[in-house]
């Protein structure tokens, strides 16, 4: 009797760490989708909203802090309203130096580069760039965008960011679980 309940019960263990591991592997899908669909993809959807106007590269070219705040702050203004998990929207002038923070208006002139790896990654390679990173205003996957003007000269970034918390709420919503970010020595 004990070897049948031995095998039984072994039977079951596999069974319930098998299920364990397709549910994991289902969030960790689900946590990189929501990242693509919802973050990345997202991203760039409201950058191009951002930056749809010319006038905007040129304001960023000749260093127009007040100009480039003039065109973008509505715009700003009305994507908070949409989705309160803005967390970000800065531009940079060419040398790294952050030109204006739409989220602190008050806080701008300082440049960032040897403290934001993935915002000297752009200025380096002039790509694209986003993923997690931790910067002034805390945690946020951000996307990071080098801007071009008609002559195809480098002329600064665009960076967007969304909290994390959009991440763990799209996460519990559909997958009914709880969870938090931990984050340490980022």
């Amino acid at each position: 009797f004990s070897v049948l309940f031995y095998v039984f019960y072994d039977f079951q263990k596999q069974k319930l760490n098998n299920a364990k591991r397709e549910q994991i592997a289902k969030i960790e899908n689900f946590f990189h989708k929501t990242i693509e669909k919802n973050l990345k993809n997202y991203s760039y959807e409201l950058s191009s909203k951002i930056l749809d106007n010319p006038d905007i590269i040129l304001a960023l070219k000749e260093q127009n802090k007040n100009k480039l705040e003039q065109l973008t702050i509505e715009k700003y203004s009305i994507l908070l309203t949409k989705d309160p998990y803005i967390t970000q929207m800065n531009f940079f002038s060419k040398d790294g130096t952050s030109l204006l923070r739409l989220q602190k208006l008050d806080l701008s002139g300082d440049n960032i580069l040897q403290s934001r790896p993935m915002l000297k990654k752009v200025f380096d390679t002039k790509e694209t760039f986003f993923g997690f990173e931790k910067g002034l205003t805390g945690l946020s996957y951000r996307v990071i965008l080098p801007l071009f003007d008609e002559k195809n000269d480098f002329v600064g970034a665009f960076e967007i960011g969304i909290s994390v918390r959009k991440i763990m709420y799209s996460i519990t919503f559909f997958n009914n679980i709880q969870g938090v970010f931990y984050e340490t020595n980022l």
